[in-house]
């Protein structure tokens, strides 16, 4: 009988570290609200160089730490470049950015990168603030935000009503919705998704004012039922574009168009969402002015 329980217990905790290790990221965090990439919340190293550009690519970098999978299946589908980029690593490529004048020239930056995610959860940027983002889209670059770390850095742009990381109010699994505004004047940043308007997700970490000290920013994704601001947009940079997205839902990392099981829709409609972001930063012509 005392092998028996031993086999018993042996067969037990196998199927429990098997099925730990298999957690779909999708809905990774729910109650406690802590992303599984299986890799211990480590970040990765900092790239040597920017990324490689093609004839008619396009290059993506993912700031922080829970890099997701979305923006790395567009580039990879659209001839683009993706790379990583720590939140340490980051601060350096801006403080190394060279002096012109008064203020820092952010051109060598927009030429390395077409649009920066900045990630959720993600540790500390160091030299970083709402003029540093602003700078960056003046010279043509977009930006896609879903960070509550390093929000709190841009209070001269961005105001904030709450901030969900880590409890219960991150709901799992509600309803949002396009404001009707912004499908008027933006259709690829707010096309209809497949499953239709309103839609599913899950979870929501960040709750948007309803006015922001940057006049350029308007609402375009709405709580269905409380009517909460959860995503913001705006056009910055005169005639160079430069545009900008911020979301409280983290639609990088929960996006997945392979999830097979109960609310499948959620993960389908942040794939769709954060790639109607992408195409609306690099294709639409408020974000890409066409050549003189």
């Amino acid at each position: 009988m005392g092998i028996l329980r031993l086999l018993t217990v042996a067969v037990t905790f196998a199927i429990a570290v098997f099925a730990l290790g298999h957690v779909n990221p999708s809905f990774a965090h729910k109650t406690s609200e802590k992303h599984n990439h299986g890799d211990g919340g480590n970040e990765p190293p900092s790239p040597v160089e920017g990324c490689n550009r093609t004839a008619e690519g396009f290059c993506i970098a993912s700031v922080g730490k829970w890099h997701g999978r979305v923006a790395s299946e567009y580039a990879s589908a659209g001839g683009g470049t993706y790379t990583e980029i720590s939140s340490n690593g980051f601060g350096k490529i801006l403080d190394g950015l060279p002096d012109d004048g008064a203020d820092k020239n952010f051109q060598p930056l927009c030429d390395l990168y077409d649009v920066l995610i900045f990630e959720w959860d993600s540790p500390n940027i160091k030299n970083l603030d709402w003029d540093s983002l602003v700078n960056y889209m003046a010279c043509g670059g977009g930006v896609i935000w879903e960070d509550t770390t390093n929000i709190v850095k841009l209070t001269a742009g961005v105001a904030i009503d709450d901030i969900r990381n880590h409890d219960k109010t991150a709901p799992s699994f509600f309803m949002i919705t396009f404001d009707f505004a912004c499908i008027g004047a933006s259709r690829t940043l707010c096309a209809v998704l497949p499953n239709g308007n309103p839609f599913l997700i899950v979870n929501n970490h960040i709750v948007f004012s309803g006015d922001q000290p940057a006049p350029q920013l308007l609402p375009f994704l709405i709580h269905d039922l409380p009517g909460e601001v959860l995503g913001l947009y705006g056009v910055f940079g005169n005639d160079n574009g430069g545009c900008i997205v911020l979301t409280g839902p983290d639609n990088n990392f929960h996006g997945n168009t392979d999830f097979i099981g109960p609310n499948k829709d959620a993960p389908i409609n942040q794939h769709a969402l954060l790639t109607q972001e992408l195409d609306w930063l690099l294709l639409s012509s408020d974000c890409t002015p066409p050549p003189p």
